[in-house]
This record gives structure tokens, C-alpha cells and sequence, in this order.
């Protein structure tokens, strides 16, 4: 499954995923955009993430969170839209 909104299209992370937990990922301009999916909490659990590398770490800063992706896609709709101008 693939999550698109206006401005951007995330994949499937499969090194990240396992039965409980999916991961979609995206690359916009030279940001990149983590959204997780955590399937053990009812009603599934959304959140999304800015990860950057420092030296050899990768981090991650949390943007948003809902239980609902449609505000999911309306936040990274106007994170992005905020980040271009």
C-alpha cells in the first residue's frame, strides 16, 4: 500500500515493517518524510517523523501524531506547503 497526498507519494519501507508496525517513507527536496503505522492500538495510530543524519546516526523529530491518516495527509500537505515558501 502506498500513501499519497498533494504533494507527496510514500512507500513501503520493508526493512522497517513487521506484522504490527509499517513504515512509509518519502524524499522531498532534501527532506525526508517517515510516516509510521502502528496496527496494535485500536484505532490504528499514525505518526509522522523528520529524519536527518548526524555523522552516523539517524534521527528522527516528530512532527504530528492522530489516529486518523486524513489529518496525517492534511498536516504533511501543509508542512510542505510551509517548507517551499
Amino acid at each position: 500500500m502506498f500513501i499519497i497526498t498533494d504533494r507527496a507519494v510514500f512507500a513501503p519501507d520493508e526493512d522497517h515493517s513487521n506484522e504490527f508496525r509499517n513504515e512509509y517513507y518519502t524524499e522531498v527536496d532534501l527532506t525526508t518524510l517517515v510516516i509510521s503505522e502502528d496496527r496494535t492500538m485500536r484505532p490504528v495510530y499514525y505518526q509522522v517523523f523528520r529524519e536527518y543524519k548526524e555523522k552516523k546516526r539517524i534521527l528522527r523529530e516528530r512532527l504530528y501524531a492522530s489516529s486518523q491518516l486524513s489529518k496525517i495527509k492534511s498536516f504533511i500537505n501543509q508542512y510542505l506547503s510551509h517548507a517551499k515558501n
